[in-house]
Order: structure tokens, then C-alpha cells, then sequence
């Protein structure tokens, strides 16, 4: 398969707009991070590595696990920072007293949402959006077959976004 800087441009030119505004869902706790910024981002990383690209096979799904992967390292960094400012209470940039306790309710409530996933739907999130494996990788850690691990990725996602909105409105 062989692509070059034209096709990966015209790939981001005619995706563009989904990409965005699939960070900006992504993002909707994030507070200042700017998803164009970020798309940009993963396609200028993408642009300067054209021998990699030669090697994708579903661009698409490339670059959203990218992008996907990119916005839960912001979400870590951040929670490092909070437990750090919680742990050094005369750092400065520190979050205010609010802050730290809406950021804290909705990262304990994040995981209490994980950890309340059935076993399987836990095992497959866990693997493929937190631990950073492939689903291919995640499906043979499993022992099942890769669309069991896409489907109970996929059903995970859908009840952690509708377990979290819920969430979102009493904040």
C-alpha cells in the first residue's frame, strides 16, 4: 500500500470536520484543550512519518485510535497533576478548592462507572482505552475472537458515556 503526503493530506481534508468534532466529545471535561489543535497535531505526526502510513491499512481507524490515544494521555497528565497539587498544597498553578473537589468527584466516579462494568465489558475497556492495547492484542489476552472484543468494547463505551452524562448534569 503506498501513500504519500497527498493522500494522508486529502484524508485529513475530507475527514477533518468528524475528527474534530469527534475530539471535542472527547474532550468535553478537558476545559481548555482545543480539539483542532490536537487533529493537527496527530496529522503532522502522521505527515512526518509517511513510512508508517505506508504500512496502515484502515487509515481511518489509525488516526482516531490516535487521536483517542492522545486525548486519554491529556486526561492522565491532568489527573497526575491533580494528585500531585493535592499532595503540595503550595504549588503554584494549583487548582482552587472547588476544582479539586468536582475534578476529584468526577475521576471517582469515572472509575466507580469502570468498575462497575460487567466482567468482560471491564476486561476489554480496561485492555484496549486504558492499558493502551490493540484490540487484536486484547482479543488474544482474552482468548476470544477480535469483533467479541470490538462488540464489548463498543457496549462498554456506549454504558459509560450514558452512566457519565447522568453524572455530568448533577455537576
Amino acid at each position: 500500500m503506498q501513500r504519500d503526503l497527498r493522500g494522508v493530506s486529502g484524508f485529513f481534508k475530507s475527514e477533518y470536520r468528524r475528527l474534530v468534532s469527534f475530539a471535542r466529545s472527547m474532550l468535553r471535561e478537558a476545559g481548555s484543550i482545543d480539539a483542532e489543535d490536537l487533529v493537527q497535531d496527530v496529522m503532522l505526526a502522521l505527515s512526518r512519518r509517511l513510512d508508517v502510513a505506508d504500512q496502515i491499512e484502515d487509515l481511518a481507524a489509525y488516526v482516531y485510535g490516535a487521536l483517542r490515544n492522545r486525548i486519554i494521555d491529556i486526561y492522565r497528565r491532568r489527573r497526575e497533576t491533580l494528585s500531585a497539587d493535592l499532595l503540595d498544597p503550595l504549588s503554584d498553578g494549583r487548582p482552587q478548592p472547588a476544582e479539586i473537589s468536582e475534578l476529584s468527584d468526577l475521576l471517582q466516579e469515572i472509575e466507580r462507572a469502570i468498575d462497575g462494568l460487567a466482567p468482560n465489558l471491564h476486561a476489554a475497556f480496561r485492555l484496549v482505552e486504558l492499558e493502551g492495547y490493540t484490540h487484536r492484542e486484547a482479543a488474544q489476552m482474552l482468548g476470544v475472537p477480535l469483533g467479541t472484543v470490538l462488540s464489548w468494547n463498543r457496549e462498554a463505551r456506549r454504558r459509560l458515556s450514558r452512566e457519565l452524562d447522568a453524572f455530568r448534569t448533577l455537576l
